[in-house]
């Protein structure tokens, strides 16, 4: 074990109140990662990481240690548990994890015991575009988009906003004070904060307020093509951009000074992951 390393494991000790008195030295080689150690395996689950616990591991805390070393989550172990959770994100508040390589320090009276690394971070990628369908047949449904996103990372992060350049009616990008753990200003779809959440393996549907291809000239809906720019704007990590081509078909749907076609098909350009 390297200084550098000791000391960081005598601050986490003391940073988490891991031992009220008595910190021993940080000394000794922490056990390996695998079914005879106390840290079994760790696995993602909605918005907490899992940490599955080795039988007779007698250990008294998990606790997970960020990229530049500080203490991020500490969770208690009760007696004869096979598993405890950690929160990697809140939206409410906005806290989040960093991505990144993480630790997980098992630790026993005071004491670790053993620790392995993980990488968290997400990787968001747009899986279908498609015109929004629900609600009634009026200008403000139709000419809006359903925007399918997945998320092929390591950990969880959540959408707050979308944002359209190109199109005949604009989002602006957010500003740069806007609030990422108030989706529900921004999105129509989900109506709650928690189902903003992308986990691994959980595609998620959003609908911006804001309809991207709602007119308001003379446009016709007679095969006309508009090649435009999407960037989901993601609560953890890098945003993504996705380019994409519509189709504008149909006949034309009015509503006093609002204008849009009832067919737009919406083609994908490129692979659906490029960052901002």
């Amino acid at each position: 074990m390297t200084g550098k390393r000791s000391s960081r494991r005598c601050y986490l000790k003391q940073g988490l109140a891991i031992a009220t008195v008595g910190i021993a030295g940080c000394t000794g080689p922490a056990a390996s990662l695998g079914s005879q150690g106390p840290i079994s395996g760790t696995s993602i689950n909605g918005r907490y990481l899992s940490v599955e616990l080795g039988s007779d591991h007698n250990l008294s805390e998990i606790n997970l240690v960020a990229p530049d070393g500080s203490a991020f989550r500490t969770a208690n172990v009760e007696t004869g548990a096979s598993a405890v959770k950690l929160p990697l994100l809140d939206v409410d508040s906005g806290e989040h994890y960093s991505p990144g390589d993480h630790e997980v320090v098992a630790v026993r009276d005071g004491e670790e015991v053993s620790s392995t690394t993980i990488d968290l971070r997400p990787d968001l990628r747009v899986l279908d575009v498609e015109q929004y369908s629900g609600g009634e047949d009026s200008p403000q449904n139709r000419a809006n988009l359903l925007v399918t996103v997945e998320n092929t990372g390591t950990a969880p992060t959540w959408v707050y906003y979308l944002a359209y350049e190109g199109t005949p009616s604009e989002t602006h990008t957010p500003r740069e004070n806007h609030r990422k753990n108030s989706p529900s200003k921004s999105l129509e779809k989900p109506e709650s904060s928690a189902k903003t959440i992308v986990s691994l393996d959980s595609p998620k549907a959003f609908l911006g307020k804001w309809p991207p291809f709602r007119f308001s000239g003379d446009e016709h809906c007679r095969e006309m093509t508009v090649d435009f720019t999407l960037t989901v704007y993601s609560g953890v990590g890098e945003n993504i951009e996705q380019r994409l081509r519509a189709t504008l078909s149909g006949e034309k749907l009015q509503e006093l000074h609002r204008v849009t076609c009832t067919e737009i098909s919406i083609e994908m350009i490129g692979d659906g992951g490029g960052n901002e």
